[in-house]
């Protein structure tokens, strides 16, 4: 039962606007562009409309539209998105906030690591002419907070070289999580990592590492 009350959920569309934007609509704080312009809406309104349209992948235009419906819907139709012109040109300027604040107090770790293929000029060339060139790949490796799947830190390095390995990452992702104010509690991580320095530097930065040993560990 409470399965399919929350499959029941995922197609149930709840209206919800704060009343705070709502009544801030409108730029009241006169703030200026570069013209000496004052800009019509305020930045939650632009917010609002453009994260309706990231929401349900609309674009500009169409996240006007919805936007206007959904306001019609919470009775305030006295009230207008945006235009697709004006979205364009005030995403440029916003700065719009992405991440949540990590849970205080020390923090299990996941260390893992991936390849991510590079595209870049010649693409094209190579998928219509059928020309072979070795792959060009990147190596990315992560640091994500066990509760929240937030990644903490992370390095993008050559696939190959000194210094470039998934084990040699793990002090630059700790130090860098470190800077940011994260405590470690735990590093949790798979096989590739049982060396000996990985768990010298899991220590020096105060964390317990629980890594499956490998197969002809000692």
């Amino acid at each position: 039962a409470e399965y399919e009350a929350s499959q029941a959920r995922r197609y149930d569309l709840e209206v919800w606007f704060d009343e705070a934007v709502l009544n801030g609509w409108y730029n009241a704080k006169k703030s200026y562009g570069v013209r000496r312009r004052a800009y019509k809406y305020s930045t939650p309104a632009i917010l609002a409309v453009l994260g309706c349209g990231a929401l349900f992948r609309y674009p500009l235009r169409g996240a006007e539209h919805f936007t206007n419906s959904l306001l019609r819907l919470v009775g305030r139709a006295d009230l207008r998105a945006p235009d697709h012109s004006t979205l364009c040109r005030a995403r440029k300027r916003l700065r719009i906030p992405l991440a949540p604040a990590l849970p205080s107090g020390p923090l299990v770790l996941l260390i893992d690591g991936t390849g991510v293929k590079v595209y870049g000029a010649g693409e094209w060339l190579r998928a219509k002419h059928d020309v072979t060139e070795r792959s060009r790949w990147r190596r990315l490796t992560l640091c994500v907070d066990y509760a929240t799947g937030q990644v903490v830190s992370h390095t993008l390095m050559p696939s190959e070289g000194v210094g470039t390995g998934e084990t040699s990452q793990v002090a630059p992702l700790l130090e860098a999580a470190a800077s940011g104010g994260v405590a470690v509690a735990e590093v949790i991580a798979d096989r590739l990592f049982d060396a000996r320095h990985v768990y010298e530097t899991v220590g020096n930065h105060g964390g317990l590492p629980v890594i499956i040993p490998q197969q002809d560990a000692a």
